[in-house]
Formats: structure tokens, C-alpha cells, sequence
């Protein structure tokens, strides 16, 4: 191949980071392809590196797509030889995935990036399958799927750390922010912004250094840090940025949203609209971003009490749907829209809307929207009638345990619970928790979310005083009543402690929640003095958890601070007392956390001003340490529950004979658990026969949609005139009738394959999936749906492209989540198993159990079912109906179909052989597939237990060298053998006594 030492060589500048140094290489090298002609392997190698540089470093997808435009049919890449073809494939993939024009760019990037990834896997190029994964991660962002990207970075990171490329690893930390960002998991997202930011210092990079200025404002954001900080960080992210361009757009958008929404949050309602306007400019070009803008101005425009404005910018958002990844199904969107539903008192529409919000949230993986959604249908369930319903509501939010932590959300959620409790009739309850979102918002300094909780504590205590009999109804753990607040919204000093004990109480879910609440309560007490919260940090200095100013220039030693209790050792119940530093007063806090925990207050030793937190005041604070401590200690324990309660993962896969035995069905039950979550279309392809609509209802069962309609649409067994209609409904003759996507919303739509729609409907089912509305037979005005696709076909969809029969944007639409279910002969191990389970499926009502001989199922093992799972469905349906039931209903070898019989005498597997009575103690494993009453359980156990003994008698029970065989550590084949009563001593050699 020509130029391959250039090509070496670019591939290593390119790791290094000097995508600059091989631009310049390139540049007189390249020539430009000539799609009618062979091809040159280097010179499309060296396109596909320059193509490399347009996406990924120069930000211009449709120089690269130029370049490689006469690759982008398949015909055009089979003319390639394979690591040319590779190359091309990936940077096609990458540059479609970039434009962000609409989801048929993603669809066609993702279908360019596997064929690229199965490639390189083909070829063992680390390098490429890692760059493909991160193509993967940047097209599913586009769509919105989290979940999925999250898993092809965790691929890619996994794939980076085996070789040394600083390129991929900028693009690892740059898609790892928002991804963690959406799951909540900010700490990590901080690490990986951190590590963007020292590359882009190193590189001296002014774009990396944009992007890490607008991913830093939309956290800064989310976290609820200083108005003036994001502003800050948002405008270095616009400025850096520009002019802007298609790597840009996302962290561009991000930034603007971060800027409305801060200004939003402090009520400067017009620098929010100059915002706007001029984020308009900047993203004009990005689909997605136009549509985001129009939400963000609706959002104002409610602000300002001006709902039929804001309902006007919804109606044009909806004209734009189309641009969206879910139409009006987006999380927000959708959210919105049940927000001024609500406004207007349409109540159970309002509940629908956001339902079919927290649906999408759910199949995208943004926790964050999650939770929200939850809290936002709670407070609407309330004003619904249902409290008791809202409880249970709020009760689910357990499970976000990590935004504790996080201030805008802890508004939202204590909110939502001030309102369920005031609805049950706890008074007490409400006013702790509106007084907890007041607090969070004041620190955030949200002024309408502080206006409208005060509002609500006014309400609060007005229902209290007009029943005097619930006004101390509570639930909570410390029953302290909420005492007068300042106007500002802050504790004042004579509540403090009718507030603390129940504030603590209700922030104990988190540590920084604590902190933030103990240091807001306690302020007013110390209006001029430093306080601060601080604990030791794992390296031996002390963090700060949260103060009423900056950092100390001079924290002391923890060491400094480890002194004796007071009283001679003191009680538990009493904080330790520490020497001050200057004029710092250190108290250890005292409690049963391993985490030490200090509370400091600047006091000079003469002071005993009360009004300006002399030490008379630091004596009445002093009972309440203790209580602090213990809500420390308390929040320690729950969120280390909580991440423990994460990392669970249900296995199993609710279909009925759905069977995993073999370890190609295992790929597909573990592809169908990692897709649980998601929304996005599935194509299911494999032999006639092969179980595809069985994996097909899987998809649906192991979904969030699981309890929603799930329709089959048998697309082959209709003649061309109805098909439309039972799809998409029919509205002639002045009646309607609902077709399957109108029937199934909020479900998932199966269409059986699908390779046999007419051309016609197959327009029409794009034009659906890209608006996400259907417009039924004979009407004009479109119905909007939520419905999931899953698709299957046996037949080569690629080469009824090439034909002109399957329209190739309709595949990249459904091949989104690709499936391939495996024939048959390629899963034996799943026969026994699939014959337990027809036999007992298709035996009639009231006849007796039918077993069969290990000869039947033997010879089953070795015919090769052309007709797949479909043809051992009719051969056991067919044997029974030939079974003899005296003396016992048995089928044996005989009553198999010739075929299946011939198949077994011609394999040396079904010859008798010689084998030890030791070798023969896996025969009950075999047998007891055959037995009737045999659970699915018990049969597992018992294959398990003969493959173990085997193994143990292979290796004269040693149980290292057993461990190693079965891919099992010693201690986990210990417990197996326990489980399964197995004693390793059986099959070790016998040895004579001395």
C-alpha cells in the first residue's frame, strides 16, 4: 500500500494531539477520489485521516462527508479493501453523527460506526473500536439516549487504557461530563471536567477551553452555585466559542441554557430575552438547539404571567417537533406543556402529559428529569384530590438518594413534600419542608421559588389555626414546629431552636444538605462573625463542608484539634471541646461516624456580645451540636445505602420460555437488560423461525413501557389496500377506527417482518417516526403518538436496498438497536430446555404429564432445525399427538420425524462409549429435563452440578485447577459447591494409610 509509513506516522501525531502537524502532512498528499474508479487503499486512508481531522478537531462534518461522499453507499465502501473500509466508515459515522440535523443523521452514523466497530473487532485494531465507541456515545447523545451512551463510554474507556491515544481520551472526557452530569453523578462529572481542562492547558487549545467553560456553567447550574459565577462562566464559553461551529453546538447551547436559566432564577426576565436572542444567532444552524431556545422563551414569557404568550411559543415549538429526538414526547417538552395545563385547570390532562414526560425521562436515563417529573406530578396529584396517591409518589423518590445534595432539586423535592403533607393534614410536617426549600432557594437565591414557598407557609399556617386539631400532626422524627422567619426568608434568631431540630431532622439525607442547613439556621445568631462546618479529608486536612464566607487563609492542623471531651472525657451526648486557633473557636462534634466533624466560630475570648453571637450565644447553640452530629451520621448511612440500592440489577427476563441456557442466548438476554431503559427503535433480524418475535415481546416485557399495550402487526399476512389502516388508523366515511399506533400509546408497536410493507407505507411509517404523529386513512389534521418501535425480519434488508424494495432511510430508522437472535444449531444447549417447555405448553388440557428418553433429546441435539425453534414447536406438537399414554405418556426416538432420526445415526455422538461410573453421575442432569414435574430451577442446578463434578474428576478434585477451567475463583467455586452439596474429596485419588 502507498504511503503506509506517512499513514504510520499521522496515526501517531494524531494520538499525540498534533492534529495541526498532520493536517499539514496531508495537505500535498491528498488527491481526490474518483468513485468510478478502483480505488487507491492509501489515498482513501489518508481522505479518511483528513476527514478525521474536519470532525474532531476542525469542527466541520460537511468538509469531511465531502471528502468521503463517494463512500457513503454501501456499493461505494465494498470497493475498499477492509481497513480502508474501516477508516471510512468510522469518520462517515462521526461526521453524520456531528451535523445534528435530524435523527436520520444518527440513525445513519450509528449503522456506519457498527459496521466500523465490526471491523476493527474482526481485525483486533484496539485503536478504532475504541474511536467507534466514542462515535457510538456522540451519536446516542444526539438522541437522547443516555443509558446507551453512558455503556459505549464505559466500553471506550475500557478500550483507552490499552493504548495511548490523548485525541480519544479529550473526547472520553468531553462526552463523560454530560453523560455523568444526567445521571447525577456531579462529583465525577467535575473530575472529568477537570481533566479536559488541564488537556486543554497543555494544548493551549482556546475551543477545549470553551467547552470546558460552558460544561463548568451548565454544572455550576445544576448545582445551584452563585448567579454571578455561571453568568461568568457562561459568557467565557460564549466568547471562546465563536464563532461557533458543529462540535460546538451542545456545549454552546448548554451554556446559553445555564445563562437564561440563572437569570431566570433571579428574576432579570429581560437580560434573559437578549440572552435568547442571541443564543438564536449563534446555534441558527442547529435543529435541536432552535427548538430548545423556543422552551427556554416560553419559560420567560410565563415568568412574566403571560400564559397565552407562552402557549403561543409551545404551539410553534410543536410546529418543530420533528427536530427533536422524541417530538413532543421530550422530557421537558412535555413537562411544560402539563405545567400550563395546569395553570389553565386542565388537571387530568395535565397528569397525562406529565406521565408521558416522566416515561421519557425514564427511557433516556436523565435521573435528574426523573425526579422532577415525580415531584412535579406529586404536587398535581394533590391539587387532584389524591394525597394519598402523592404520598406513594414521593415515596418512589427514595430512590434518588444522590440529589440529595443537589440545592435546585432539593427545592423541588421538599416543595412537593410541604404540599402532600399539608394535604394529609401535617401541619407541622409542611412547614418543615417548605421552610427546607425555602432555605435552598434563598441559597440559590431563586426569588420567585422564596416568594411562592413563603406564600405557601402563609397557607400553611393559616390551615393550622383553622384546625387547631392538625396543626401538630407530624411524621417526622423530631417533633419541633417551625418558628417566625425574616422576611428574606431567612430563620431569624429568636426561632432557632423551635427551627434546627426539624430542619436537621429532614436534611439529615445527605451530608452537604446538613451542612448547608445548619450554617443557613445558625447564621442569624453570628450576623457579623466567620462560622463554618468542616470535616477531616482522607489526606489529613480539613474540607470544608460549608461557612459563611471563604476559606480560612490558615486552617489548623486536624491534628491540632484532637483533644479531650469535656467534664474529664465528657458523655456522647456531648461535643468535644477544642483549643481555638486565633480567634476561632473549634468544637468537635461528637457522634458514632469514623468521619471527624468540626464546627468553627470566630469568638473572640472577650466577647460576650449576644446580640453579635457572643459566647453566651455559642452556649446556646452547644446543646444542638449533638443533634448535629447524629443528622451527620445519619446522612453518612443513607447515602451509602443509597448507592448501594444502585447497583442492583434485575436479570431475569419476563417472557415465558424465554430460555438462556446457551451462551449466545445469554448475549441476547444481557443486550435486552442493557436496553431496558431506552425508547429508540429496534431492528431484530435472524432465520425464519428463529424465536424473533419472542425477543421481540422481550424488548417490550424487559422495557419501562412493560405495562403499557403491546401490539403485533403481522406485516407479511396482509394484503396491500388495509395495512395502512390497521397501522394508522381510518378515518373515511365520517367514522374512525383506531389502527396500531393509535391503540398502543404509550406502548410498543412489533411489526413482523417488516421487509414486507409496501413502498407506500413504508413513507408513511418515516414520516411517523420523524414527527412522531400519525395521520389516519382518508383524514388530514395529525394525531400525536408515544409508541415504541420494534421491528423484525428475516430477510437481508441491505440487499432489498440494493433492489429498490426496503427504503434505506426506513433501515436507519429501525436499526438503531440492532438484534440478531442466533439459529438454532448455533444454541443446542437451549434444546433440552426449549423441549421441556412445549411439552408442556402444547399438551392438551387434562391429559397426563408426557415425558421423553434422553435418546429423543439426543437425537434432537444433533439434527441441525432449519426451521429453527419453529420447526422443535411443530416436532413436539406432533409427537404428542402420536404419544401412547399406557402405560405412561412417553416419547421416545421412534415416534421422531426420519429427518431428526437419520440425523442421529449418522453422528459418532449417538455410538455408545465407555465411561466410568464417576463419569456417569451427570446422567441425572440430563434426565431430570425430561421429568414432567421438574422446575427450570431444579433443572439448572442440576446441569450446573454435573458440569462441576465433571470438571472436579477431570482434575482429581483440585479445586485451583478446577476454578481455572470453569473461569471461576477458588472462593466462587467454593460456594457453588456448598450450594449445590458437592464434596471435592470424592473425586480426589485414594491413597494408601502409612
Amino acid at each position: 500500500m502507498r504511503y503506509a509509513q506517512t499513514i504510520a506516522m499521522a496515526v501517531d501525531l494524531l494520538a499525540d494531539g498534533r492534529a495541526e502537524d498532520v493536517a499539514r502532512m496531508l495537505e500535498p498528499l491528498l488527491q481526490p477520489v474518483d468513485g468510478s474508479v478502483a480505488v487507491d487503499e492509501g489515498i482513501v486512508r489518508l481522505q479518511s485521516l483528513a476527514a478525521c481531522i474536519d470532525v474532531v478537531q476542525a469542527g466541520r462534518p460537511e468538509r469531511a462527508l465531502e471528502r468521503l461522499e463517494p463512500f457513503e453507499s454501501v456499493d461505494g465502501r465494498d470497493r475498499c479493501g477492509p481497513t480502508a473500509r474501516a477508516d471510512v466508515a468510522l469518520w462517515l459515522g462521526w461526521a453524520h453523527a456531528f451535523r445534528d440535523t435530524t435523527s436520520d443523521e444518527e440513525a445513519r452514523a450509528l449503522s456506519l460506526l457498527d459496521e466500523a466497530l465490526s471491523l476493527y473487532a474482526r481485525h483486533h485494531n484496539v485503536r478504532g473500536r475504541c474511536w467507534a465507541r466514542l462515535g457510538q456515545a456522540r451519536a446516542y447523545f444526539a438522541l437522547d439516549e443516555y443509558n446507551l451512551m453512558r455503556r459505549a463510554l464505559d466500553e471506550a474507556a475500557s478500550l483507552l487504557e490499552k493504548v495511548d491515544d490523548q485525541l480519544a481520551a479529550r473526547w472520553l472526557h468531553d462526552l463523560r461530563v454530560p453523560a455523568l452530569r444526567f445521571e447525577g453523578r456531579y462529583e465525577e462529572a467535575r473530575r472529568h471536567l477537570d481533566a479536559l481542562s488541564d488537556i486543554a492547558e497543555e494544548r493551549d487549545d482556546h475551543r477545549i477551553r470553551g467547552h470546558v467553560a460552558a460544561q463548568r456553567a451548565a454544572l455550576s447550574y445544576d448545582l445551584g452555585a452563585s448567579p454571578a459565577s455561571i453568568v461568568e462562566q457562561a459568557q467565557s464559553a460564549e466568547r471562546l466559542l465563536s464563532p461557533p461551529s458543529a462540535i460546538s453546538n451542545y456545549p454552546l447551547l448548554a451554556a446559553f441554557h445555564a445563562h437564561v436559566g440563572v437569570l431566570l432564577r433571579v428574576q432579570q426576565l429581560e437580560r434573559a430575552e437578549d440572552v435568547i436572542d442571541r443564543a438564536a444567532d449563534a446555534v441558527e444552524g442547529y435543529p435541536v438547539g432552535r427548538a430548545h431556545l423556543q422552551t427556554l422563551r416560553a419559560r420567560v414569557a410565563l415568568r412574566r404571567g403571560q400564559t397565552g404568550v407562552a402557549e403561543g411559543h409551545l404551539q410553534d415549538l410543536f410546529e418543530q417537533a420533528h427536530h427533536l429526538p422524541h417530538g413532543l414526547h421530550r422530557s421537558h417538552v412535555a413537562l411544560f406543556r402539563a405545567e400550563l395545563l395546569t395553570r389553565n385547570g386542565a388537571l387530568d390532562d395535565a397528569d397525562r402529559w406529565t406521565l408521558r414526560a416522566l416515561r421519557n425521562a425514564r427511557e433516556t436515563g436523565h435521573r435528574g428529569h426523573q425526579l422532577r417529573c415525580l415531584c412535579t406530578r406529586a404536587s398535581l396529584l394533590v391539587r387532584r384530590g389524591a394525597a394519598e396517591e402523592a404520598r406513594t409518589v414521593m415515596e418512589s423518590t427514595s430512590a434518588y438518594g444522590d440529589y440529595d445534595t443537589v440545592l435546585p432539586y432539593v427545592v423541588l423535592r421538599a416543595s412537593a413534600e410541604g404540599d402532600v403533607a399539608r394535604a394529609l393534614g401535617h401541619c407541622g410536617d409542611a412547614r418543615v419542608a417548605y421552610s427546607v426549600a425555602r432555605s435552598a432557594a434563598s441559597v440559590i437565591q431563586d426569588e420567585s421559588a422564596v416568594r411562592d414557598l413563603t406564600d405557601r407557609l402563609a397557607a400553611t399556617d393559616e390551615t393550622a389555626e383553622a384546625d387547631p386539631s392538625r396543626r401538630d400532626e407530624r411524621v417526622t422524627e423530631l417533633p419541633v414546629p417551625c418558628g417566625p422567619t425574616t422576611a428574606s426568608g431567612k430563620p431569624s434568631a429568636d426561632a432557632f431552636e423551635d427551627v434546627i431540630g426539624a430542619l436537621l431532622s429532614h436534611a439529615s439525607r445527605s451530608v452537604p444538605l446538613v451542612a448547608e442547613t445548619w450554617i443557613h439556621t445558625v447564621k442569624p445568631l453570628f450576623p457579623s462573625r466567620w462560622i463554618g462546618l468542616y470535616r477531616r479529608a482522607a489526606a489529613g486536612t480539613l474540607e470544608r463542608l460549608h461557612a459563611s464566607g471563604t476559606d480560612l487563609d490558615n486552617l489548623p492542623d486536624p491534628a491540632a484539634l484532637r483533644v479531650g471531651r469535656p467534664n474529664g472525657g465528657g458523655s456522647a451526648a456531648e461535643p468535644d471541646a477544642v483549643p481555638r486557633t486565633d480567634t476561632i473557636r473549634w468544637i468537635r462534634l461528637s457522634g458514632a461516624s469514623k468521619t471527624p466533624y468540626f464546627f468553627g466560630v470566630d469568638v473572640p475570648s472577650t466577647s460576650s456580645d449576644e446580640s453579635d453571637g457572643g459566647t453566651d450565644t455559642l452556649d446556646r447553640i452547644r446543646p444542638w451540636l449533638s443533634v448535629l452530629g447524629l443528622a451527620l451520621e445519619h446522612a453518612e448511612q443513607h447515602q451509602l445505602t443509597t448507592r448501594r440500592s444502585a447497583l442492583q440489577d434485575p436479570s431475569e427476563i419476563p417472557v415465558d420460555g424465554f430460555v438462556t441456557e446457551s451462551p449466545s442466548m445469554q448475549a441476547v438476554a444481557q443486550q435486552l437488560r442493557r436496553i431496558g431503559t431506552s425508547h429508540s427503535p429496534v431492528l431484530i433480524t435472524g432465520e425464519r423461525g428463529a424465536g424473533m418475535l419472542h425477543v421481540a415481546e422481550a424488548v417490550h416485557a424487559t422495557s419501562g413501557r412493560a405495562g403499557a399495550p403491546c401490539t403485533v402487526v403481522q406485516c407479511s399476512s396482509m394484503q396491500r389496500e388495509p395495512i395502512d389502516r390497521k397501522l394508522f388508523g381510518d378515518a373515511r366515511d365520517g367514522t374512525f377506527t383506531r389502527g396500531a399506533f393509535q391503540s398502543t400509546d404509550g406502548g410498543t408497536v412489533i411489526l413482523h417482518e417488516v421487509d414486507a410493507l409496501p413502498e407506500s407505507v413504508q413513507d408513511r411509517l418515516i414520516e411517523a417516526i420523524e414527527s412522531g404523529d400519525v395521520v389516519p386513512v382518508g383524514a388530514s389534521d395529525p394525531t400525536p403518538v408515544d409508541v415504541r418501535i420494534v421491528a423484525t425480519s428475516a430477510a437481508d434488508l441491505r440487499s432489498a436496498i440494493r433492489d429498490g424494495r426496503f427504503r434505506e432511510d426506513l433501515y436507519l430508522h429501525l436499526n438503531v438497536i440492532p438484534i440478531r437472535v442466533p439459529p438454532l444449531r448455533d444454541r443446542r444447549e437451549d434444546i433440552p430446555l426449549l423441549v421441556r417447555h412445549y411439552i408442556d405448553a402444547l399438551r392438551p388440557d387434562g391429559t397426563p404429564p408426557v415425558s421423553i428418553t434422553s435418546r429423543a433429546v439426543n437425537a434432537m441435539l444433533q439434527y441441525d432445525w432449519p426451521g429453527n425453534v419453529r420447526q422443535l414447536r411443530n416436532e413436539i406438537e406432533r409427537t404428542l399427538l402420536l404419544v401412547h399414554s399406557e402405560p405412561a405418556p412417553l416419547i421416545d426416538e421412534e415416534l421422531l420425524s426420519d429427518p431428526i432420526q437419520d440425523a442421529s445415526d449418522a453422528s459418532p455422538l449417538s455410538r455408545p462409549s465407555t465411561r466410568s461410573a464417576r463419569d456417569n453421575e451427570d446422567a441425572p442432569a440430563l434426565e431430570s429435563v425430561l421429568q414432567p414435574e421438574t422446575s427450570l430451577s431444579d433443572v439448572l442446578a442440576a446441569t450446573e452440578a454435573a458440569v462441576i463434578k465433571r470438571v472436579l474428576a477431570a482434575c482429581d478434585g483440585q479445586i485451583t485447577a478446577s476454578a481455572d477451567v470453569l473461569g471461576l475463583t477458588r472462593q466462587g467455586l467454593y460456594k457453588k459447591m456448598k450450594r449445590l452439596n458437592i464434596d471435592a474429596t470424592v473425586f480426589q485419588p485414594s491413597t494408601a494409610s502409612a
